[in-house]
């Protein structure tokens, strides 16, 4: 399977988790849909695109920072309403959670003239950011067309680093660590609406450290990246337009 491997390095990052409020916290490797969205921003394409994803990554150290958020609070007497809220907006002090000295590893399969536009647009951009609009992004290496071959026993099975892997693939390894629900496709048409994100379809997947072990038979949902060894499941994700029925 040939895909275009992109590597990374991130200063600081922060992928935020949705419903941390006491304190905003960070996934520790980008979600899926943040780099979904960060292909088909950085292609500037008209329309959404299917592709397979794999993400791989590693920190530093984990570490806050101070910042004011403002967020919605119930009205008091003599502080001013939002129009059509009926709730006023009030500036609080809350703790980020940042990650540091990030280092990602990125396999993407998709349409040939998205990925030809994407590559374009990244090679000739400014300012790369990945998560927030101020997370720096820095090419490791010109992003290059890379051919995975199939995983054939028997070999090691090698993670190398922080990876996410299907709920299904992580039981039939028997791999363990942290799993997240993610979402893979949102309503396009509420995010226009009113701005806010809602997810249609959520998966499960497994936050993996780096791990190695001896397989005795091929495996037809793993992948091997012959420059390391790691390795690659490719994971599918639909066009938000396949999941909630439209048309393209």
């Amino acid at each position: 399977m040939e895909v275009l491997k992109i590597k990374l390095y991130q200063p600081v990052a922060c992928y935020r988790k949705p419903l941390s409020f006491g304190v905003v916290e960070t996934f520790l490797l980008p979600p899926f849909s943040t780099i979904k969205g960060w292909i088909h921003y950085t292609a500037d394409v008209e329309r959404e695109h299917s592709m397979k994803v794999s993400i791989h990554g590693s920190f530093g150290t984990v570490g806050y920072q101070l910042q004011k958020f403002k967020k919605f609070d119930r009205k008091r007497e003599g502080q001013p309403e939002v129009p059509g809220f009926g709730k006023t907006l009030i500036s609080s002090p809350i703790y980020v959670q940042e990650l540091f000295d990030v280092n990602l590893t990125i396999y993407v399969s998709a349409d040939k003239k998205l990925l030809q536009k994407f590559r374009e647009n990244l090679l000739i951009k400014d300012f790369i950011s990945l998560g927030r609009r101020e997370d720096l992004a820095l090419l490791v290496e010109e992003p290059k067309p890379v051919e995975l071959v199939p995983f054939k026993a028997p070999r090691f099975l090698r993670i190398r680093e922080l990876t996410y892997l299907t709920r299904e693939t992580a039981k039939k390894l028997r791999l363990s660590g942290t799993y997240y629900r993610l979402g893979i496709c949102y309503d396009e048409k509420l995010k226009k609406l009113v701005g806010w994100r809602y997810f249609l379809k959520k998966e499960d997947f497994l936050l993996t450290a780096p791990a190695s072990r001896r397989i005795g038979k091929d495996l037809d949902f793993i992948y091997v990246d012959p420059e390391d060894g790691r390795a690659v499941e490719m994971v599918n994700l639909e066009a938000c337009s396949e999941t909630s029925g439209e048309g393209n």
